[in-house]
């Protein structure tokens, strides 16, 4: 996986990634993709059993597309229909309103 070793003793899985879906750390991370206008499929190693995992992921900055923005940022995660993997949306929320598909960094674990 691209970018630097991430050392996260307590995790089996980890990363953090940017909002066009560079990984710049990760650990037993195969492949981060974006599919979509705002979803990111995660791909663990398979000595890792995501049938019993539970990843967590938070949005990274102030959750919102610019500074000083009054948006804020909403994260979801999902199961993936390929082996072991799992998908991070990021959705921007509009007072309530409305909610767009917007890409958005994050950072994620496999405890």
């Amino acid at each position: 996986m691209p970018g630097t070793a991430a050392i996260a003793p307590y995790a089996q899985a980890a990363a953090v990634v940017d909002a066009d879906g560079t990984v710049v750390r990760s650990q037993n991370i195969v492949s981060v993709t974006i599919h979509g206008t705002s979803d990111y499929v995660i791909t663990v190693d398979p000595s890792i059993d995501m049938g019993s995992a539970v990843p967590i992921a938070v949005l990274r900055g102030n959750g919102a597309p610019g500074a000083g923005s009054p948006l804020r940022g909403k994260l979801f995660i999902n199961p993936s229909v390929r082996p072991n993997s799992f998908v991070v949306s990021t959705r921007v929320d509009h007072d309530g309103d409305a909610v767009t598909d917007v890409l958005m960094p994050f950072n994620v674990i496999v405890p």
